[in-house]
């Protein structure tokens, strides 16, 4: 998977490296665990401190489905950062100046009929 930023307010919990997505997720969750932010009575709600809150924007409770949604609002791709565009970004390079009718219409280019 492509490396992921985060943000200062997420690099405050989870660190500042460019990690994949599924490392971001499972260092948040070691992080709830560790500083034991999971409601007792419904495990699926994150009680945020205020290193979270930050993250979750000054909400004090979310679900988990949630978290996953504000997390990653604050990462950014790392090629953004340095400046590259994917190969799949790019824009199709034109390599048949003729118009696509004249291409069915002809069969293969430069055949007549």
């Amino acid at each position: 998977m492509k490396p992921v930023k985060p943000d200062d307010k997420l690099a405050a919990v989870i660190g500042s490296d460019p990690i994949p997505r599924t490392e971001v997720t499972r260092k948040v969750w070691d992080y709830i665990r560790s500083h034991n932010l999971q409601d007792p009575k419904n495990r699926t709600v994150i009680q945020a401190n205020d290193q979270l809150k930050q993250v979750f924007d000054g909400k004090n409770r979310v679900t988990m489905f949630e978290m996953t949604k504000l997390v990653f609002q604050h990462c950014e791709l790392s090629l953004k950062s340095e400046g590259r565009i994917p190969e799949c970004l790019k824009k199709p390079e034109i390599r048949n100046p003729k118009p696509t009718w004249q291409i069915l219409m002809c069969g293969r280019p430069g055949r007549r009929n």
